[in-house]
C-alpha cells in the first residue's frame, strides 16, 4: 500500500473531523431527547459514506 499524498491526508483528516463533529451533534440530540434528529443523522451518514468511498477508491487504485 502506498503512502497518501499530503493533499489526500488533509482531505481525509478533514472528513474524519466532520464525522466526529456530526456524530457528536447527533449523540447530544439523542441524549437530550430532541425530536428533530433527521437532519443530523443524514449529515452523519453522508459523512461516513464519503469517508468510506474515499477509503475504497484509495484501495482500488493502489491494489492494481
Amino acid at each position: 500500500m502506498s503512502k497518501l499524498s499530503l493533499l489526500e491526508m488533509i482531505l481525509v483528516g478533514a472528513m474524519i473531523v466532520t464525522v466526529v463533529i456530526s456524530g457528536y451533534f447527533l449523540m447530544v440530540r439523542l441524549l437530550y431527547g430532541t425530536h428533530s434528529i433527521c437532519y443530523d443523522a443524514w449529515i452523519f451518514g453522508t459523512n461516513i459514506a464519503l469517508l468510506l468511498q474515499v477509503y475504497d477508491n484509495h484501495h482500488a487504485i493502489h491494489s492494481k
